[in-house]
């Protein structure tokens, strides 16, 4: 049987819209698109609130009053605007982190239970049994439900054997305490969906939309305002006065719940974006928001099971042009991390030395009022099996965070890791390779000579005469190395003269108080230094 978790997401739109401003008496109204409402300039008297803060809801202001009405019963009633677009984008983020509980999540704005993200959570409870919960759903709803408030948002949460009635049970549940907006998970047990529907109002059936107004109306009209009383009607009656809804509502009736999913597809690239109605100028301010977002994405990515390893932080500003009008503009930071992170706490500390490195380079150009954060490069985060009797390596997870800072602060070229190069040149063997770029591995046959090499460099090559160490009986071996990078130039027509040419060779060269072997560099110009020794 298919079991399904929902997500109400009660008190979203206030949230939303005091993210940049103060809790209070709200009135809030939706921005729909083509809509009169664009921003809080284009309200007026008889617009119509959407939604109340509970503060406002304790005055009397209700939902689908004007503004008007409303400011009559609460004088310092504030209304703010909210863009469908970014209760769309937050519930599509939710939707997201809920890959974690399940394969498939869709969500729905504004619908006949508000604001809802669902999880089919079929054949996942036993991931979280325990002694206490032999079937794991009570402690899968329980994690849920904090992964949500760790993401900034209230929620109530419920499972039952179909989403519409998952939905209905979490929306209009009623909750232990009046002053509250957040109950306990709800858990409806296998074939009790129809039990579950009955101690809810009207409204969970979804019948105040289109042709069924009329139906609701008379319902209302005979003194049935629960479900309850309607599941004692007849149904051939009952089905005349639905009319072509009436198929959903009686198999919901009698506890059939088959209404399908829009499965949630997720975007590429996962990203989170912060709005600000007062700009900030303090590298502060800034990473407090940061670490909201930062939060957010780390979310999505455990949903995902993946890690980042680029990010992009985005400022975006407005500064006045010579015309007098705000041009908009942004600046792009690139952070390339040295391992693959998924963490917040590790998200958050490479964000915070990147924002302190830029604050150390000078203020912001103009006031920042909008901030975006995205993870541009996902690889795949597998879990590693933990050792009962085996410690784990605090290297393993404080080494990747310490270089991708490192990253951040000097830039992602000066960090990185030695590799070895084929090359003769002994201060070009190993070579600083940045943490992102695939290092292709050298055998060790790909070197041109096993012999003996030199094992310490010189800070400063010593110079000493070409002549005399050709003649000297004291050379071990002479070899031409990197023959292969010698440069040519057509100066002289139809010929080729050699610009540049390298030789080396180890001899016994005479030290103070003892005698060993160095490596001596040439060059076309007659010059011969040593570079290094054989200790």
């Amino acid at each position: 049987m298919a079991r399904f978790a929902a997500i109400a997401l009660v008190n979203l739109r206030v949230e939303l819209a005091t993210v940049a401003s103060e809790a209070g008496v709200l009135g809030i109204v939706i921005a729909w698109p083509g809509g009169a409402v664009t921003s809080e300039t284009s309200i007026r008297g008889n617009t119509r609130l959407d939604e109340v803060s509970l503060e406002a809801h304790a005055l009397g202001v209700r939902p689908g009053q004007t503004i008007a009405a409303a400011r009559a019963r609460a004088a310092h009633l504030r209304v703010r605007v909210v863009q469908l677009e970014s209760v769309s984008k937050t519930l599509a983020g939710l939707a997201e982190m809920a890959f974690a509980f399940g394969a498939t999540t869709a969500f729905e704005a504004g619908g006949f239970a508000g604001d809802i993200v669902w999880v089919d959570i079929t054949g996942c409870g036993h991931l979280h049994a325990s002694e206490s919960d032999s079937d794991g759903e009570r402690t899968l709803l329980a994690r849920l439900a904090d992964r949500v408030l760790g993401m900034g948002h209230v929620c109530r949460v419920a499972v039952a054997d179909g989403p519409h009635v998952a939905a209905a049970v979490a929306r209009f549940a009623s909750c232990p305490s009046r002053t509250s907006i957040v109950a306990p998970p709800i858990i409806v047990p296998p074939g009790g969906n129809a039990r579950a529907l009955s101690e809810l109002p009207l409204a969970a059936l979804a019948l105040q939309r289109g042709r069924n107004e009329k139906t609701f109306a008379w319902l209302s009209s005979i003194g049935i305002r629960r479900i309850a009383d309607m599941q004692k009607l007849p149904r051939k009656s009952l089905g005349l006065r639905l009319g072509a809804d009436s198929a959903r509502v009686l198999s919901l009736l009698e506890g059939d719940d088959r209404a399908p999913l829009s499965a949630y597809a997720p975007p590429e690239i996962p990203a989170e974006e912060a709005l600000l109605e007062h700009p900030i100028e303090s590298a502060e301010a800034l990473l407090f928001v940061v670490k909201r977002l930062a939060g957010r994405l780390a979310a999505r990515l455990a949903g995902r099971c993946a890690k980042v390893s680029r990010l992009e932080l985005v400022l975006r500003w407005r500064r006045p042009s010579m015309t007098g009008k705000s041009k908009s503009d942004e600046e792009v930071s690139t952070i390339l991390l040295a391992a693959p992170l998924a963490r917040e706490s590790d998200l958050v500390s490479v964000l915070k030395t990147k924002i302190e490195a830029q604050d150390r380079r000078g203020p912001f150009v103009a006031p920042i009022e909008g901030v975006v954060l995205r993870a541009v490069e996902l690889v795949a985060g597998n879990a590693t099996e933990l050792d009962l009797l085996t410690p784990e390596s605090k290297a393993d997870r404080a080494l990747p965070k310490l270089a991708s800072e490192l990253s951040a602060d000097l830039g992602h070229e000066a960090v990185g890791m030695l590799a070895l190069a084929n090359t003769w040149v002994m201060e070009d063997r190993s070579r600083l390779v940045p943490f992102g770029v695939k290092r292709a591995k050298l055998p060790i046959s790909a070197f041109l000579s096993g012999g003996t090499e030199p094992s310490r460099l010189l800070p400063k090559p010593l110079a000493v005469r070409r002549s005399a160490l050709l003649h000297s009986r004291l050379v071990a071996r002479f070899e031409k190395v990197q023959w292969w990078r010698c440069a040519f130039s057509s100066r002289k027509s139809g010929q080729r003269d050699r610009v540049e040419q390298y030789a080396s060779w180890i001899l016994d060269i005479p030290r103070p108080g003892a005698r060993t072997m160095a490596w001596v560099e040439t060059g076309p110009d007659g010059a011969a230094e040593v570079r290094g020794f054989l200790d």
